[in-house]
């Protein structure tokens, strides 16, 4: 190393000391997840955490570290939705904790470090406010689409041009709309006495399970099982049932009210889960 270049480096390593900063670049680096079964061996119920240790170097200019940090010289505190829930010595982490913000701080023995964006993961399910939707024979839209592409859900007819983009509806199962009213599979329709003009075949299938007796506020984590595709219970207002798609995803519909003229018209609201086989709904933050 010539001359210069290294009375440029202990010059700036003298700035970081006289400064009060750091001559490293402190924090919990590339954070990402995988999704595994939870701690009863039920899947989609558990995250396995993987990082690399902060940088630990001289400091080169051009905002570059140097090497990386001896993970032996940190430790790692998990934090799930601000609240910290364990510290670990190691650069993997088996969470079953459901929570929207998962962080990893790194811990230098004096200081926790927190604010570095590529220790964050949001993990936080989609949330629809009320909306309308129409029993299969009323009026209006029938359809329920959740799109994790684009991160919303929509409403559409019961149209095959729609064929692709149904994942579940309301039925009575017969002609007219006088209830009582299910949550269903469009795969169902071929079953559907009230279904008059749709095709039988081509249309997704979604397991919907009976109402889980609960405030949707309250449930962090749906069921792995029990999704029969009908929902074991009528719809009346206040049930709150899991949806399981065709590719894998999860999430809530909860029944606000009912009414209209004919009952035909359903007021809901729900949840849902971007990543393919998490069971988590969970709404939070850092």
């Amino acid at each position: 190393m010539n001359r210069v270049l290294k009375a440029s480096i202990l010059f700036i390593i003298l700035a970081f000391v006289l400064l009060g900063i750091p001559p490293y670049e402190p924090y919990v680096r590339n954070l990402t997840f995988e999704v595994i079964p939870d701690e009863k061996g039920d899947p989609g119920g558990g995250l396995k955490l993987a990082w690399e240790p902060p940088w630990d170097g001289p400091y080169h200019g051009s905002g570059c570290w140097g090497r990386y940090g001896d993970p032996e010289d940190w430790l790692y505190v998990i934090v799930v939705d601000g609240e910290e829930i364990d510290t670990t010595e190691a650069l993997e982490y088996y969470l079953y904790t459901p929570g929207g913000g998962i962080s990893v701080h790194s811990f230098d023995g004096e200081y926790v470090y927190e604010e570095s964006w590529s220790g964050r993961l949001d993990l936080e399910a989609m949330y629809f406010d009320e909306t309308w939707v129409w029993e299969l024979n009323g009026p209006e839209e029938s359809g329920i689409f959740f799109d994790t592409s684009r991160g919303w859900w929509k409403t559409y007819p019961m149209d095959t041009t729609y064929r692709d983009s149904i994942d579940c509806y309301f039925t009575d199962f017969a002609q007219g709309s006088e209830g009582p009213f299910y949550l269903t599979s469009p795969s169902e329709l071929g079953n559907d006495a009230g279904n008059t003009w749709l095709p039988a075949d081509g249309w997704r299938t979604t397991g919907i399970s009976g109402d889980l007796s609960g405030d949707i506020d309250s449930i962090t984590v749906v069921p792995y099982d029990g999704y029969e595709g009908v929902s074991a219970d009528s719809a009346v207002a206040g049930a709150t049932y899991a949806v399981r798609t065709q590719e894998g995803y999860y999430g809530l519909i909860q029944i606000i009210r009912m009414g209209g003229e004919g009952w035909e018209e359903i007021v809901i609201e729900g949840r849902f889960q971007p990543i393919q086989g998490l069971r988590w709904v969970a709404l939070g933050g850092w």
